[in-house]
This record gives C-alpha cells, structure tokens and sequence, in this order.
C-alpha cells in the first residue's frame, strides 16, 4: 500500500485545514480593518482587493497547471508565501498602502488556490483513482465551520490579531499534505468517459474555447449575479451583526452554522448528481441563495441571524460540488483546470471585487438595511436568467 498515495481521506484533511484557514482571515478581516482605524469604505476596497488579483491568477495558475501538471507545487508554494504576507499584514498596523500590498500578496497565492485544488481532485479522480469530491470538499465545510466556532470565542478573549497567526499554523499544516501526496503523471485527455471531449480533440486557444461554450458562459453570467448579492451581505455581514447587538462570538457561530449546515449536502452531493441533472441541482440551489438573503434582512435579533445560515447547507452544498462535475463535464479536455479556475475567478472574485469597493460606498451612503434590501433582487437576478435558460431549453425540446 504507498501512504502516499492520493485517498478521499488525504485530500479530506487538506480541505479541513485550508477552509479553516480562509475563515480564520476572510471571516474576521473587515472587523480586524475597522479595529486598527480603517474607515468602513476603505475596509470594503481592501476586501474589494483580497478577490481581485485572484480574478486574473485563478485562471492563469490553472493555465500553467494544464501545461505543467504542477498542481502539488503550485498549491505548496502560493500557501508558503501567503503565510509571509499575512505575518507582514499583522505587522502594517493602519498603514494602508502595506495593508493593501499583503492584501493583494495573499490574493495572489492563497485565495487563488481552492479552484486549483478542486481541479486537482477531479484530475485524479479521472484518472481512475477512487475520490469522492463531495465528502472532501464537505470536510472543507467542517474545517470553515470548526474553525469559526473556535475563532469567535478566541478572538474575544485574545483580540483579533491573533487570527494571523492561527492562519499560518493551518497554511503550515496544508503544506505539509499536499507535499505528501504523489505526484501522478498527467492524465490523458480522453480519460473521463463522461465527458463532452473527445479523446485528443483540440478545441485551439483558450479564449476560443470559453467563448464557445455557451452553456459555460451562461453559467458563469448566472452564478456571478447570485454570488454578487451573496457577497454584497456576507463580506459586511459582521456589521449586521453588531447592528443586532450581537459580538464577535455570534460572528463566529454565523460563519460555523453557515459552513456546517453545508456538510451533509456536500456528502450526498455525488448520490444526487447521478440522479438529478446538473443544470436542475444548480437552479435549486441559486434560489436558496436568494431565500438566505431575504431571511437574512428580516432577521430581528443576532441569534435570529445565526439560525437561517442554514439556509447556506443546500445553496452551496449543492452549488459548489454541483458547478465543479458540470463544468468538469463540458470543458474541453485540454483545459479543464482553465475552466474549472476561471468559473470561481468570475462568480466569486469578480463579484467580490464589486460586492466590496461598491458594497462600501453603497453601505456608506445608504446604509446596512438598504444594502440588505437591495441584495436579494441582484442575487435573484441570476436565479431568473439561468431558470429561463432552462424553460427555453425544454421548449425548443418540445417544438
């Protein structure tokens, strides 16, 4: 038996570490920003600028993990340098400019990286070897949601700065795993026979190969206006909090019932996905996005607020593992990492990008219950155009 060998299990543990990581800096930074003298506007561009290199490097780093099939190293070394600038971010104090470069360092390497490892596993798992994407990714959830439990207690005893270092000690530990996986060789590009490609066919450049697809630029448009809302509320989420009278213990149960709720959808997803069409799971799941946001601006009390997080389970429970088969599906076979980096760089950090710099004004000029009242209809926008796409379907089907 080679323990290095590539197992759901190993990769369930790099999830659990990683996702605990994201939580422990993406969670916790805008309250951190506001803490050290940042103003609430300049706090949403900062979050504005965690997600916007990524929208850029996402895709290229799975560009180069096509050509290389370097994925092992790529992931391994991004974490090592976005252990550096979190370290150099707790040190700026309320220097802007430094804050904003350790901000951008990180969006670099480590918050480019979760579309890389889903790329990573679904490449494995073509090749033959036996990973369920749902139960590791549903670990993911369990580290997110572990880790912001514990953050919220710790934090308000200890202060949030200490959120930098926890961030390394769980990057370390990422490292660690990653660096014990075998490297396999490339697999070829016929291996999935569930798949749309052709075994060598080549569709030319990359941006041809995007453009083409209609199918994934439909989804890309889709889900970019349901995570536009989604994220307009969560990344000034804390605020609602405090506005409830809440602290930073009810932040952390927020994000840990959020993350938990998604575990076991994210288990059950595989089940579901060979029964239900992908494109029907993913509609499903757009529409409890908006049901979340409307529940979250009814929401009367901080504990109100904490219970329907888990409206998230089925939203991205099933939205996450359900994006990733689909695209995996219909991307040409050479550039499935490409396809699989550049979905999340557009619906998660593009939308970021806006949600936080205009989210910020937005929140300045109007304030929290306007932005609250306002994200629901841009979500939904996205539900209506992916849900009529399918109605069009069915009819010229029909005709």
């Amino acid at each position: 038996m080679d323990l290095r060998a590539p197992s759901t299990s190993r990769f369930a543990l790099l999830m659990l570490f990683f996702w605990g990581g994201i939580v422990a800096i993406e969670a916790f930074m805008v309250p951190y920003l506001t803490g050290v003298g940042f103003s609430e506007k300049q706090a949403g561009l900062i979050m504005a600028a965690v997600f916007f290199v990524s929208i850029g490097t996402q895709p290229l780093w799975g560009y180069v993990a096509d050509r290389t099939n370097g994925h092992r190293w790529i992931i391994a070394g991004t974490m090592f340098v976005a252990i550096l600038s979190m370290l150099a971010l707790r040190g700026s104090g309320a220097v802007f400019g430094l804050v904003l470069a350790c901000v951008l360092v990180y969006s670099l390497t480590a918050n480019s990286m979760p579309a890389l490892i889903d790329s990573w596993i679904m490449q494995i798992s073509g090749s033959g070897v036996p990973i369920n994407y749902g139960v590791a990714r549903g670990f993911g959830s369990l580290g997110f949601a572990a880790t912001a439990m514990i953050l919220g207690f710790v934090l308000d005893r200890f202060g949030l700065p200490l959120m930098f270092v926890i961030y390394s000690v769980l990057a370390l530990l990422v490292i660690g795993i990653v660096l014990s996986i075998r490297t396999l060789r490339p697999v070829s590009l016929g291996s999935s026979s569930s798949r749309d490609a052709e075994p060598g066919q080549t569709t030319g450049s990359p941006i041809r190969a995007v453009l083409s697809n209609g199918p994934y630029l439909l989804l890309l448009v889709s889900v970019f206006f349901v995570f536009l809302g989604t994220r307009a509320a969560m990344i000034f989420l804390p605020l609602r909090v405090y506005q409830l009278g809440g602290t930073n213990v009810h932040v952390g149960w927020v994000q840990s019932l959020r993350a938990a709720s998604e575990i076991p959808f994210m288990f059950v997803a595989a089940y579901v996905l060979r029964r239900v069409k992908p494109r029907l799971v993913l509609l499903l799941a757009m529409s409890f996005f908006v049901l979340r946001l409307i529940l979250m601006k009814i929401a009367p009390t901080p504990a109100s607020l904490v219970a329907v997080q888990v409206v998230q389970g089925i939203a991205v429970g099933f939205l996450v593992p359900g994006s990733v088969h689909y695209i995996d599906r219909i991307a040409p076979a050479e550039f499935r990492s490409l396809f699989q980096t550049l979905a999340p760089s557009i619906y998660f950090g593009l939308a970021s990008v806006i949600a936080g710099s205009v989210g910020g004004m937005f929140l300045e000029r109007f304030g929290l219950d306007a932005l609250y009242s306002v994200a629901p209809a841009v979500a939904g926008v996205g539900v209506i155009l992916f849900g009529g796409s399918l109605v069009m379907a069915g009819r010229r089907r029909l005709s």
